[in-house]
């Protein structure tokens, strides 16, 4: 039988609340992949002086082709950026898809306590938990028994049975 340590357990808990709020840094990630499209694409719409003959510094050379070399290292530079913003969306959906397999395989009692604990949503552009709460402090004990018809001291042993069993299911796949 595997023996579970509290790293495990904290390492878990960590987890599930980024499962938590996957979603919501999803479409904060793709709203910053938006912006930096805009800016590359603006970059192509930045009129480049033409050379009037005159001095303008002591940079030797076209200027023409030093604007365009420019801007292609700034669209290289936002390219970059976006490839790395979608790569840390894929690896955050991935988890997300992992996790959420692992919960649905659990009893529907720890699958609701685990949903009333991590599950966060967005409102007015702040995240909350599922009673309102800030994202900052999960959902009192208090108010998951409630919401789950069972009393305090077991909502905590079905959370606690719960890690357990995401532990040992997320290492076995």
């Amino acid at each position: 039988m595997m023996e579970i340590t509290k790293e495990q357990r904290r390492e878990m808990q960590k987890r599930l609340s980024r499962w938590g709020t996957v979603i919501w840094m999803r479409t904060k990630q793709q709203e910053k992949i938006e912006a930096l499209k805009e800016r590359r694409d603006a970059l192509c719409d930045a009129h480049t002086p033409l050379p009037d003959g005159q001095p303008h510094g002591t940079t030797p050379g076209d200027p023409t082709a030093n604007a365009v070399a420019q801007r292609e290292k700034l669209r290289a530079a936002y390219d970059k950026a976006i490839d790395e913003l979608c790569e840390s969306i894929d690896m955050m959906l991935r988890e997300y898809v992992q996790l959420d397999g692992a919960i649905l395989q659990l009893p529907h009692i720890q699958q609701r306590i685990i949903y009333a604990r991590y599950e966060v949503h967005e409102c007015s552009g702040k995240m909350y938990s599922r009673g309102g709460d800030s994202v900052d402090s999960h959902q009192s004990w208090a108010d998951i028994a409630e919401r789950c018809n069972v009393s305090a001291t077991t909502a905590r042993r079905l959370h606690a049975l719960a890690i357990d069993a995401l532990i040992k299911n997320i290492g076995q796949n």
